[in-house]
């Protein structure tokens, strides 16, 4: 059987195990395939990852707080996960850990593209001599302020280049009075 796992600390409330469970029922996989949730602490992470292809796993997804770890654990890393500078999948292949990160992927394709009207903001970033794509600490306004409001202002990574930042205003919809 091969078998697929999550990691995290704490790990009890991913629902990854019974939506990846079922899927392999509905495609006739549960006998070959499996899926759990793997609790393992910080100062456990590396070892327990090492051990995994020995125990039949051939892959893991990873969620906090190991997807630093994750990548320094790895031999082989997508450029993806270099720039972000974690990764949230392990794949365990030809006697290697091979590291990725699909959340950027992931959240780009989700996004809906700015509504008309709204600014969007496409900058380039000041690079301060770390190879690591520029991390955002705080979102400001155009002016500089500091955003106040939740959902001003949207910030989203990779662009396609490493030293780019795209931002767009996204306001939520107001709620409507209930009378």
């Amino acid at each position: 059987m091969k078998r697929l796992a999550v990691l995290g600390y704490p790990i009890g409330f991913s629902r990854s195990p019974a939506i990846h469970n079922a899927a392999f029922a509905a495609l006739g996989m549960e006998g070959d395939w499996s899926y759990e949730a793997i609790e393992v602490s910080p100062d456990k992470f590396a070892e327990r990852v090492r051990a995994m292809p020995g125990e039949g796993f051939v892959g893991a997804n990873v969620t906090v707080p190991h997807k630093g770890s994750a990548l320094l654990v790895s031999e082989r890393r997508s450029g993806v996960a270099r720039e972000i500078g974690a990764a949230n999948t392990l794949v365990f292949e030809e006697g290697e850990i091979r590291a990725d990160n699909t959340d950027a992927r992931g959240l780009m394709e989700s996004l809906p593209e700015p509504a008309a009207g709204r600014r969007v903001y496409d900058r380039r970033l000041a690079r301060s001599g770390s190879p690591l794509v520029p991390r955002i600490h705080a979102v400001r306004q155009p002016s500089g302020a500091p955003v106040r409001r939740r959902s001003t202002l949207f910030g989203s990574l990779p662009t396609g280049r490493s030293d780019r930042i795209r931002l767009f205003e996204c306001r939520p919809p107001r709620r409507s009075k209930v009378t």
